[in-house]
């Protein structure tokens, strides 16, 4: 409601474009095929404050440290849906935290998205990674943090982040909640390059099966608008191990713009 209207930039201001020529992203809906587990939350420290200088690390480390007891909700695991992530909580109390736990059923690279309608208000925690510990998202690696947090009201919420990262098991702490909630989706909203991956390879053998899938799985999830080291902790490209990459996606999908944008951006670095 406060937003600001500017005029348009002027015409001829100076500055250089080079059009990348790179696809462009395609985009589809991956919701949570498995539910971890559904846990009681202990509530964050009394003197934790969520603050503009509060670096992320220290407060997915709190998120870490805050002790979950299994408590199984009357009537989750009968009201998930697969088919597009959606379940309901019912009875909830403000003053309880309420953990969820989900598994997408392998790595994406996206963001997490829900949309969801509850009788309250409250706030909502919302987690990723790429490994799971007895059932909890490890959404703290090496000092970097991988939480959002929403600020729900009551009546219909959705979310969609603006950035991406990577990952594969996901989770909720729901607090300040009362009544019911009803999520009708959640998963993550994934994305890749559109490009046509016309490479295949089929053996005997099970195994050599497999990791062709893997390294193909991972061709795709780790390039998006460009080629980077890996798209959670380190966005960036890198240039030594990015150029067998590239060839290898210009190889599978017929399509090397990748690898040119890789060689022409090295250049223009050194």
């Amino acid at each position: 409601s406060r937003a600001e209207t500017h005029p348009a930039f002027r015409p001829g201001l100076p500055g250089i474009y080079i059009d990348p020529g790179l696809p462009a992203l395609r985009f589809e809906f991956k919701p949570v095929r498995k539910l971890l587990g559904a846990y009681a939350g202990a509530g964050l420290p009394a003197d934790f404050r969520l603050q503009r200088d509060l670096s992320c690390s220290i407060f997915a480390r709190t998120l870490m440290e805050e002790k979950w007891t299994p408590r199984l909700q009357p009537g989750l695991r009968k009201s998930f849906k697969p088919s597009c992530g959606g379940f309901s909580l019912r009875n909830l109390s403000a003053r309880d935290p309420t953990v969820v736990c989900f598994d997408l059923g392998r790595q994406f690279t996206g963001g997490i998205v829900f949309e969801m309608k509850s009788d309250s208000g409250g706030t909502i925690d919302i987690g990723w990674a790429e490994l799971a510990v007895k059932g909890r998202p490890q959404v703290l690696r090496k000092g970097n943090s991988y939480v959002d947090r929403y600020e729900a009201g009551p009546g219909r919420n959705t979310w969609q982040p603006m950035g991406f990262s990577a990952g594969r098991f996901l989770v909720l702490i729901l607090r300040g909640f009362s009544g019911q909630i009803e999520f009708r989706q959640l998963g993550m909203l994934s994305s890749e390059p559109d490009l046509p991956w016309k490479g295949s390879f089929q053996s005997d053998d099970p195994a050599l099966n497999a990791v062709w899938s893997l390294c193909e799985h991972s061709l795709r999830t780790g390039t998006q608008t460009g080629l980077m080291d890996c798209p959670t902790r380190e966005q960036a490209a890198y240039i030594g191990d990015g150029n067998p990459t590239a060839a290898w996606i210009g190889r599978i999908a017929g399509d090397t713009s990748h690898w040119r944008h890789l060689v022409r951006e090295s250049f223009a670095v050194q």
